[in-house]
């Protein structure tokens, strides 16, 4: 079994997984990341929702950029 903890890596506005490519393989065997692509959604509640839908993680950390990090001060689309 592996030891690696569920990460999601949300990208600022206007970038992609490319901003967060040092620290997934930095994090390589202590976290087990996955970097959503956010840039088909037009709002942070679909943006929350899509990554809670698509996760691969029943549970996760969650770690943002810019409008990443606005994600964790929104209210859950689950709420």
């Amino acid at each position: 079994m592996s030891s690696a903890q569920p990460l999601i890596l949300v990208p600022g506005l206007l970038c992609d997984a490319l901003l967060w490519q040092h620290q997934v393989t930095g994090l390589a065997g202590r976290a087990s990341c996955w970097v959503p692509d956010h840039t088909r959604h037009d709002s942070i509640a679909a943006i929350a929702s899509a990554i809670l839908q698509e996760s691969p993680f029943p549970r996760f950390a969650l770690a943002g950029l810019s409008i990443g990090c606005l994600l964790y001060t929104s209210p859950s689309p689950r709420d």
